[in-house]
């Protein structure tokens, strides 16, 4: 009888034991900061870096169930690259539309075969190529910007277009003022006696 009535208190000792040991060892865990990822992520602003050493980059979507389960394993691969020296990136497909296309068709239609060197004015590192970056990225900045009014706000779409008609024209007569006060700032008129007599 009296190992009956040890029985449960026994097991409510164990109990208690258990649950202050579950009790410490969550705060120890959450105590521990996340490990930042090693895996770049790449994008139209610095795209370029792919120039530089050697890289293996992911293409995912945020919303696809497989990429994400990859996630551990390219993080994993991120820890081994530097042991290798090889860089190792991320590109979402659906915020940087542009590089995984421009990627894909120079790998299906192996335009890569007839490569040839570039002149300075067009190689991606030039001003020419980095203004034309800038475009693309103001582009992706405008649909993100389009997609926020008909989507989160539900403005409709034919008003969405309105306001970047209006915001085009507005800009464009404000850099056309601004160019004529320039130009008008460096032209110097001829003296009237010179004007008249021509």
């Amino acid at each position: 009888m009296a190992g009956g009535r040890c029985g449960p208190q026994l097991t409510a000792l164990l109990a208690a034991w258990i649950a202050a040991v579950a009790a410490t060892a969550g705060p120890e865990e959450a105590a521990l900061p996340p490990e930042p990822s090693r895996v770049q992520p790449m994008t139209a602003s610095n795209w370029t870096l792919v120039m530089e050493g050697e890289w293996m980059l992911k293409f995912y979507a945020p919303w696809c169930p497989s990429c994400q389960q990859t996630d551990s394993e390219w993080e994993a691969f991120a820890k081994n690259g530097e042991i290798l020296q090889i860089s190792v990136g991320k590109v979402d497909v659906i915020q940087e539309p542009g590089i995984f296309e421009d990627l894909q068709n120079y790998i299906l239609e192996k335009k890569w075969q007839s490569v040839e060197p570039l002149t300075g004015w067009k190689s991606p590192a030039s001003l020419t190529m980095s203004g034309m970056a800038g475009l693309f990225s103001i582009s992706g900045k405008i649909w993100h910007l389009h997609n926020y009014f008909t989507v989160t706000l539900g403005i409709p779409a034919w008003c969405s277009y309105v306001f970047f008609v209006v915001a085009t024209l507005v800009f464009g007569l404000f850099m056309g003022l601004v160019l004529v006060v320039i130009s008008e700032c460096f032209y110097v008129p001829l003296p009237r006696h010179l004007s008249e007599r021509s």
